[in-house]
């Protein structure tokens, strides 16, 4: 284990449900409503997912591309098509917002850029501890060793996985002085909690071991944290051993690489 000597950040955040889960769009051969499957997705699975159900229901094929230096998601095509995100027969349960465009209608055009950013980002204050990288962590899924009478060897396992491990320390809203090697973030705290709390749902993250290069990244779920091997709870815990008040740990966290 050794710590990283930069700061990293995570993407996550993308949910769908019954609630925002429909687009609406005319490809020129009438109004269209693409289906979006309910559940957690990274920005990669969902614009995999959106591009499939809008070819699904056209004859045009579909761009869905995310800036992941802005955060920011365009729909393109080859020929003009609008997305009725203002009054489409779905609009009350439009994917707009999550993807970043205002509800307003987006037409005359064959691609269209999102206002604003998607999803969320969390950017750690210290340097993660304790680190443990994909390349040096795996563990065989169900692996058994029989070994016969005469000494042959087998291995039964179904594949292998792998996994990031780290620790997140001096997690706090107390603002830094300029020379500090921890960053000033007065929302700190409640930023990690949400953060974490998405991970306790089982949901993806991205990762990015170099916060500077956003295009270089990881796609992970929670596996485990030290309150609970199956990572459904956690525990944010203040650095009082050092005798720091309002400053937090996270004990050591494992996630499990899915991409």
């Amino acid at each position: 284990m050794s710590a990283l000597e930069n700061h990293s950040k995570f993407y996550y955040g993308w949910q769908i449900t019954t609630t925002n889960r429909y687009i609406d769009f005319n490809d020129g051969a009438g109004i269209k409503t693409a289906t979006l499957k309910v559940g957690y997705y990274s920005s990669t699975e969902l614009m995999v997912e959106i591009k499939k159900k809008m070819d699904a229901l056209s004859s045009l094929d579909f761009s869905v591309i995310f800036n992941r230096t802005t955060r920011k998601f365009t729909i393109s095509s080859g020929s003009t098509f609008s997305l009725l995100f203002g009054d489409g027969p779905n609009n009350a349960q439009s994917t707009s917002a999550l993807l970043g465009y205002s509800a307003s209608n987006k037409t005359g055009s064959n691609s269209y850029l999102a206002e604003n950013v998607s999803g969320y980002e969390y950017s750690t204050q210290f340097y993660i501890q304790s680190y443990k990288d994909t390349s040096t962590n795996r563990k065989a899924i169900d692996g058994t060793v029989n070994k016969s009478a005469s000494g042959v060897i087998e291995v039964i396992k179904f594949g292998n996985e792998r996994f990031m491990e780290g620790e997140f320390l001096f997690i706090t809203n107390i603002v830094q002085e300029s020379q500090s090697i921890i960053r000033t973030n007065i929302n700190g705290r409640e930023d990690f909690i949400q953060f974490i709390e998405w991970c306790t749902e089982k949901a993806p993250v991205e990762f990015m071991k170099i916060e500077n290069d956003p295009s270089t990244y990881q796609q992970f779920v929670l596996e485990s944290t030290p309150s609970d091997s199956k990572g459904l709870d956690y525990d944010l815990l203040e650095m009082y051993d050092r005798g720091l008040a309002y400053y937090y740990r996270s004990g050591t966290l494992k996630f499990r690489l899915i991409s």
